[in-house]
């Protein structure tokens, strides 16, 4: 099997399937809503494959015979969303996908033939062979909801653009970089003027409710007090630097942004400013489209399409893992961290309502719960002396404090926020 370091849990991923009778998937991490170039070339012989997507060539070589004679499945190409092992319900997510170009070739093509179909997109083959199947052949049937429709060659081939999300969150540069990495991506950083004019258009827009602030979105790059500019996720110096104000201090680190006041005269050139200082959103990059859960659903409800009329429910939209707790600023931490007595989330959210008992609208204490079982009531009695406060041994009397306490398991109670140790 090859895996690649992208199509992890809550990825979404192009999975190579072999056929029955040789289980080896090759998989690969993919963005989806736009256009994947593809092509796999299969060496028989020699148990060689090579798949070349988009800019990346994967070659696999199997010990194995790969395909046998009389495997009638063939290949079955698919896109998968990739869910999480604790995964408690199965989920099959239907996708719309389309199709532009097909050729089938009754021959081996090289590395340097894969590598100069895909970075030409529509271009031929450089060896000038001739395809055995198109999608304009006979031979091709299309079945099951299937329809022909028309689309330019110029939206195939297009370059694919960073994806991109503005959200209406006042954070200065570190809470700016933590909300980004909650969600599985990053602040921006532009390598060029198109990339950078994407993303500004981007945020023109989403943006509510800027005019106040100076400061549009933050880009994931800092320039310290020696006048170095680089990255901060990596530390690597920058490749395109788009600064228009150089003004600065000796005495701390910069960042760098997109300044509201130039972007309200049309201009999409950075700014220095404080690390500190709040911005009006927060632009978030992403490698890969993001995915949310929604979580506050116990494993009873499963999918019902039903309303629950009779009780409330808190519902939160988070990145969080299903084994993880979701802070109020949307922090991931442990479950096990949970109401612990130790902070863990950045805002304190974690040790509040930790209560353990939840009482019912009508309990009353001093009256103990019905019987649930076919068998006087267990009730248990403590009495604890806690003080003597007078002995007479010529009356034998005694005077003493004493606490009565009456305790039975009540069934009538809920508890919650209870660690592993309980």
């Amino acid at each position: 099997m090859f895996t690649d370091d992208g199509c992890g849990q809550d990825s979404t991923c192009f999975n190579l399937d072999m056929g029955r009778n040789s289980p080896h998937l090759l998989y690969m991490a993919i963005r989806l809503s736009v256009w994947q170039h593809l092509c796999i070339a299969i060496n028989q012989a020699n148990s060689i494959i090579r798949l070349a997507l988009n800019d990346k060539v994967k070659k696999y070589i199997n010990e194995d015979k790969l395909i046998d004679a009389d495997t009638e499945n063939g290949i079955n190409l698919t896109i998968t969303q990739v869910f999480p092992k604790f995964s408690s319900i199965p989920v099959n997510q239907p996708r719309i996908n389309h199709l532009s170009d097909l050729r089938l070739y009754n021959q081996e093509i090289s590395e340097e033939d894969m590598n100069h179909y895909i970075n030409n997109c529509s271009g031929d083959l450089q060896n000038s062979a001739q395809p055995v199947l198109t999608l304009d052949s006979d031979l091709l049937q299309f079945k099951g909801s299937a329809q022909l429709t028309n689309i330019s060659e110029e939206q195939v081939c297009a370059s694919v653009q960073p994806m991109s999300i503005f959200f209406n969150r006042r954070h200065n540069f570190k809470k700016a970089q933590d909300w980004c990495s909650q969600l599985g991506g990053s602040l921006p950083l532009p390598e060029s003027h198109e990339t950078n004019t994407f993303f500004y258009n981007q945020a023109l827009k989403s943006r509510r409710g800027c005019d106040d602030y100076s400061i549009l979105y933050w880009i994931d790059a800092v320039n310290n007090a020696s006048g170095d500019f680089y990255k901060m996720t990596d530390g690597k110096p920058l490749k395109w630097i788009n600064l228009w104000s150089w003004g600065r201090n000796n005495f701390e680190i910069l960042c760098l942004v997109i300044d509201n006041r130039r972007f309200n005269k049309g201009s999409d050139e950075w700014r220095l400013t404080s690390c500190r200082r709040p911005s009006c959103g927060v632009l978030c990059s992403f490698d890969y489209s993001p995915w949310l859960k929604l979580q506050g659903k116990c494993d009873s409800f499963t999918l019902d399409t039903y309303v629950i009329m009779s009780t409330d429910m808190l519902l939160v939209l988070s990145a969080c893992g299903a084994k993880e707790y979701t802070c109020n600023d949307g922090t991931c931490i442990n479950m096990n961290k949970r109401c612990n007595l130790i902070l863990e989330c950045p805002d304190h959210s974690d040790e509040e309502h930790c209560e353990k008992v939840l009482l019912p609208h009508n309990y009353y204490p001093r009256l103990p719960p019905p019987s649930t079982v076919q068998r006087p009531f267990q009730l248990g009695l403590t009495l604890s002396i806690s003080s003597v406060r007078k002995f007479c041994p010529t009356t034998f009397t005694v005077v003493i404090d004493t606490n009565l306490i009456f305790w039975w398991s009540d069934s009538r109670l809920t508890y919650r926020n209870l660690q592993t140790s309980y």
